[in-house]
């Protein structure tokens, strides 16, 4: 029935719904997948944007997000009711892939390249690794992940804990840690097979040479 109904029209006939309230028609749900997803949604043909997964199975936070974009209020239904809905949208949700790069995953990879790639130079030694620089031998990157985290990561307001953090770089950029003797000290120095150091474009401006007369 919901595809034939035309509620405007309706409520202008002699048994239309009147001043009854009528929860309204959802269709076209959209999933933008990112770390934390969000959703669009059609109500009674106006899109509303769900910050997450909650706004879309709690109906009292749903007719929150609704009111507050569209200034409309949908009725409360029963919680087995407003399943039905909500199953039925799920059931032909449309998957928005999220822009290259977006993700967190990729946001640390590219901050892992940056630190490694600045933070190495020609004359830099293994003792030079407690003092944060990074350390390039044998193809191989080596850093002390606390200074990563809190003296780079910390400053581009990267939001993740420091625990996470460590294992992502694990997980998905391909880093190992282990004890390394250093002077005195043994810290626990992460290791990543080395990143290719961007070319050095910059040409110095040449200057007008002095006129003799």
């Amino acid at each position: 029935m919901c595809s034939h109904c035309d509620k405007k029209l309706c409520k202008t006939r002699k048994f239309g719904i009147g001043g009854e309230s009528v929860f309204p028609i959802l269709s076209d749900l959209q999933k933008v997948e990112l770390d934390e997803p969000y959703y669009w949604v059609n109500v009674d043909g106006e899109r509303v944007k769900l910050d997450d997964i909650d706004c879309l199975l709690e109906q009292r936070l749903f007719r929150r997000s609704v009111a507050k974009q569209i200034d409309k209020k949908p009725p409360r239904i029963t919680v087995k009711e407003f399943e039905k809905y909500t199953d039925m949208l799920l059931t032909g949700v449309e998957i928005i892939k999220a822009p290259k790069g977006s993700s967190l995953i990729d946001q640390l990879q590219d901050h892992l390249e940056e630190y490694c790639t600045n933070q190495t130079a020609v004359h830099t030694t293994k003792e030079d690794i407690i003092r944060g620089n990074v350390w390039t031998n044998a193809g191989r990157h080596h850093f002390i992940f606390t200074r990563f985290f809190h003296g780079y990561l910390q400053r581009k307001k990267w939001p993740e804990k420091p625990q996470v953090t460590q294992q992502m770089l694990k997980e998905y950029c391909h880093c190992e840690d282990e004890r390394m003797l250093i002077g005195k000290k043994r810290p626990t120095v992460m290791m990543v097979d080395a990143f290719e150091r961007p070319e050095d474009n910059y040409k110095p401006k040449e200057l007008k040479p002095p006129d003799p007369y």
